[in-house]
């Protein structure tokens, strides 16, 4: 499966190079840029530029240890390819559509990695401390359909929460 991965620009290339690896060690390949501007300090970003659905119907699809393992196993991957920081604050994720260095050269009010205007795709965002039960879960969520929201892990209330985009 074929992917764009735009990591924010507080990544080494090696870093870059690392998640890019971690990344095609399930399937999903794809040039890993570092170009995304994030002003927040010890927060990192990766987003793969590819819908949730597809992503959670290829882990789904493959044989052996079940899905939602292997998404929080790459969730800590790409954490620890990121940064190492088991405590450090960062997000994965995925967008079908993002805004791209050509956009952002030819208006400079627009940023790569922004959503483009009027897509009312699903997005889905991995975060630090999701459980496990909230891992088993992600199959049961409603990510086949775009209806313009971000699906995210809230854990204050301990549920999957959606927020219009």
């Amino acid at each position: 499966m074929h992917a764009r991965v735009m990591v924010d620009q507080g990544a080494t290339p090696d870093e870059s190079e690392a998640i890019a690896e971690v990344l095609a060690q399930i399937g999903i390949h794809g040039p890993c840029t570092r170009a995304i501007s994030l002003n927040a300090e010890g927060m990192w970003l990766v987003l793969i530029v590819l819908p949730p659905k597809d992503f959670m119907a290829a882990i789904e699809a493959e044989e052996g240890e079940k899905g939602w393992v292997k998404v929080k196993r790459l969730f800590e991957a790409i954490r620890s390819a990121r940064n190492g920081d088991p405590h450090g604050t960062g997000e994965v994720v995925f967008r079908q559509r993002v805004l791209t260095e050509v956009d952002a050269d030819a208006d400079p009010h627009v940023l790569p990695g922004f959503r483009v205007p009027g897509d009312k795709s699903t997005e889905l965002m991995l975060t630090n401390g999701i459980p496990d039960h909230a891992y088993k879960s992600l199959p049961d969520l409603n990510l086949h359909e775009d209806r313009g929201v971000l699906v995210y892990w809230d854990p204050q209330t301990a549920v999957w929460q959606e927020t219009p985009l």
